[in-house]
């Protein structure tokens, strides 16, 4: 258990030192200050690679969903932003989903190939997906959008389908490891449906 602390550590080290080498910031006002942060990682099934999404205030850093090695070596970005946020590791092969701050819509990324394919078509805003343990199902958050109910909604990997599982203020939505039952989380009490 030491172990993987120690390596957790050296992984977000190795993170935060090589994600940004800001050349000319533009915090407004203040010239000095670059905001760099990695956020929403999610582990790959065989726990070689982790997909982020990487956001900066620094002319020159390029903003998307990036992979690193577990090792913090050979990092890639692979969906540059704004197509690219949220990733989350299919539980099972080698893929993964985001979402788009460019048209709201789900992909599926391939690792072994690089090519990415839109899973959704509608107009939901869809935030935070989860993957259910089979893989064949997805969950994601909606807070906004036009003729959209705020909620968590599940999607249907193969043909695309969406429907409202619970219509409650959004958080972050996830599955039990079986998939037998999805809990939400948010700024409120755990809430489960």
């Amino acid at each position: 258990m030491k172990k993987l602390g120690i390596s957790i550590i050296a992984i977000l080290v190795s993170l935060i030192i090589g994600c940004s080498s800001p050349t000319e910031p533009f915090v407004s006002g203040h010239p000095n200050i670059s905001i760099v942060y990695d956020v929403e990682s999610s582990w790959a099934p065989d726990s070689n690679w982790i997909a982020y999404f990487h956001g900066a205030t620094s002319i020159g850093d390029t903003i998307g969903v990036y992979v690193i090695r577990n090792d913090g070596t050979d990092r890639r970005l692979l969906v540059p932003f704004p197509n690219g946020r949220t990733p989350q590791w299919k539980p099972i092969g080698n893929e993964f989903v985001h979402g788009s701050y460019l048209d709201n819509h789900l992909y599926i990324y391939n690792f072994s190939d690089f090519s990415s394919r839109q899973i959704s078509h509608d107009s939901l805003q869809k935030l935070a997906p989860a993957w259910h343990p089979n893989g064949e199902e997805i969950i994601f958050s909606v807070s906004v959008g036009p003729d959209s109910v705020i909620g968590i909604w599940s999607l249907d990997v193969s043909s695309g389908d969406t429907q409202l599982v619970i219509n409650a203020y959004p958080g972050q939505p996830s599955f039990s490891p079986t998939g037998n039952r999805p809990k939400l989380s948010d700024s409120s009490p755990s809430r489960r449906f």
